[in-house]
């Protein structure tokens, strides 16, 4: 009786897993490409409640370095400014 319950278990288990798994689906704000099988900061980072695939996220930083080569010393608070609008014209261009 305890390796039917065993069974059951490990069945329940691997069920909600699969579950968990294919329930969170996650696309790039910018690209508009699903990001399969989703992990934070893994295959995809979220910058401003935005999520960029790590493609994307390269050519942001790319684009903000050349920002900011532009202009300096940068203060922190420009970053930020630098960061919201390249990152709303990025998602917006699509």
């Amino acid at each position: 009786m305890d390796s039917v319950l065993d069974i059951l278990g490990l069945l329940r288990y691997t069920w909600q897993r699969e579950k968990e798994r294919k329930m969170t689906v996650i696309y790039c704000d910018v690209c508009k490409k699903e990001i399969s099988e989703a992990r934070k900061d893994i295959n995809y980072v979220t910058y401003l409640d935005k999520d960029l695939c790590l493609t994307c996220e390269e050519k942001l930083r790319v684009s903000l370095k050349q920002h900011a080569a532009a202009r300096r010393p940068m203060l922190f608070k420009d970053y930020q400014d630098s960061l919201g609008k390249i990152l709303s014209k990025m998602c917006a261009h699509r």
